[in-house]
């Protein structure tokens, strides 16, 4: 019940008004709640009054901001990138989640103008329509202020389960290599000292390093477990994980403009206040499972290919551009057959590995992302 100050100073009091949640109460418990209320201020000199209840949904504004990028040699670098603000972070729609339904995100753009014309301060993301929409015969748009609105969470449950065990496989092979330093250390220390003063100087320092390496592997396992239960605790509750609404839903539509094109693309407004902190914009993090070298040296499978692609520091390359439709026509990279390509990085398991000319006149390029494709021109890098 909201509270009256006038009840204290006995000035004039008209009415008693009650907020509770949606679906909080019924009608008999709100009437037999009332009748305590009026009973209770009559007691206490309080006549002619009405008890009026509100009901209304409640609705979290917002949460804690997303995480930021660590550094390669931060032990929660493997295992946070769920929590950030890079590009295929993953994502769920509220309506989808319980079908364990989820995507990621493909990009990140500003709104142009706002309804009064004046420059936006809205950004959006872009994934797939089928990812937060069920219905994707039908088109969804955000009606403004005062309309219900589909919540977008960082993560469904399925996902942010897996992430825990991700974190907690991490500690266990910490503690693994440890205990194995640990063993080594011991057989290295009671091994009989050589006469070869070179062999004796060779196990000091390889001791040395073991111990190096054991206090770094205990440290990171302390900096993990606390890393995990913070997940957990701050992060479990999954509207905790509200990230933003639906704002356009297009349905799905296949052969637009003729040209054999599938339209499957879905905007949904962030939350500004998660992402101001730490976004970096439109920028994916290439991971551990390819080493600079190798992901280099996958970007020009013929040597006579143009060679402009540069490793980026830290590994997070940022999507400056799209490929045209005149390049996705005549591809300027070569393969190792000689035939005009585009390379295509995916983090997934669906999208081919390169786009030929030829494909051309039946296909669009896909840009594809953790669980999600979008049909777009592939992105420039």
């Amino acid at each position: 019940m909201r509270e009256h100050p006038e009840l204290l100073s006995g000035e004039s009091f008209s009415g008693a008004s009650p907020s509770i949640a949606s679906h909080a109460t019924t009608a008999e418990n709100t009437h037999n709640a009332s009748q305590d209320i009026l009973a209770l201020l009559e007691d206490n000199g309080v006549k002619g009054v009405v008890v009026e209840w509100y009901e209304g949904v409640v609705e979290k504004l917002s949460g804690l901001p997303l995480l930021r990028i660590t550094s390669k040699i931060d032990p929660t670098h493997y295992v946070c990138c769920f929590l950030t603000t890079v590009l295929g972070m993953p994502i769920a729609s509220v309506e989808r989640e319980a079908t364990n339904t989820h995507g990621s995100v493909a990009l990140f753009f500003h709104g142009n103008k706002d309804n009064d014309g004046n420059p936006s301060t809205k950004v959006f993301a872009v994934t797939n329509c089928h990812v937060l929409h069920e219905d994707t015969t039908i088109t969804y748009e955000f009606k403004g202020a005062g309309a219900p609105r589909q919540h977008v969470r960082l993560v469904g449950f399925h996902r942010f389960q897996h992430a825990l065990d991700e974190i907690k496989d991490r500690i266990g092979g910490c503690g693994l290599n440890a205990d194995l330093l640990a063993t080594e250390i011991v057989q290295l220390e009671a091994t009989p000292e050589s006469d070869d003063q070179e062999l004796v100087a060779e196990d000091e320092a390889e001791v040395e390093a073991k111990r190096n390496k054991l206090a770094k592997l205990k440290k990171d396992i302390g900096v993990l477990e606390a890393f995990y239960n913070e997940v957990k605790s701050q992060w479990g509750d999954n509207t905790c994980r509200t990230v933003g609404h639906i704002h356009l839903a297009s349905k799905t539509s296949v052969d637009v403009q003729g040209r054999k094109y599938t339209k499957d693309i879905c905007t949904f407004e962030v939350d500004a206040a998660r992402f101001r902190d730490h976004s970096m914009g439109n920028v994916v993090d290439l991971g551990a499972k390819f080493s600079p070298w190798q992901l280099t040296n996958m970007s020009y499978p013929q040597s006579g290919g143009r060679t402009v692609f540069e490793f980026p520091i830290n590994g997070l390359l940022r999507i400056n551009g799209w490929v045209p439709r005149e390049l996705l026509a005549h591809p300027d990279c070569f393969d190792s057959n000689g035939e005009p390509c585009l390379i295509v990085i995916k983090d997934g398991n669906t999208t081919r590995e390169k786009h030929t000319g030829r494909e051309r006149l039946s296909r669009l390029v896909y840009f594809s992302l953790p669980q999600s494709t979008l049909a777009l021109p592939l992105p420039i890098v």
